[in-house]
């Protein structure tokens, strides 16, 4: 079933106030996304905090890729024949 944006979202930030209850209180999964690009605006380095936006946007774009079976057939297709060329490359 093609579900809208906004429910995909809405599943997705549930998941991710799942993940930071997990995380523990020192660790960068606990903070939320506001948090992160909060911290981010000051002019010093926080690799780890970009790191965890990144991971954070790519769950999402693959929860938006899963939940539309079109796309998915799609992005599964590509990945066996991604996989495929790496094992006849030998």
């Amino acid at each position: 079933m093609i579900k809208s944006t906004s429910q995909i979202e809405s599943r997705y930030r549930w998941a991710e106030y799942e993940r930071r209850l997990q995380a523990s209180e020192t660790a960068v999964e606990s903070l939320t996304t506001e948090a992160i690009k909060e911290a981010l605006r000051f002019p010093f380095s926080k690799d780890e905090l970009r790191a965890e936006i990144k991971r954070r946007n790519e769950r999402l774009r693959y929860a938006k890729i899963m939940a539309n079976p079109k796309r998915r057939s799609e992005y599964r297709a590509r990945k066996r024949m991604e996989y495929w060329n790496r094992q006849t490359a030998w």
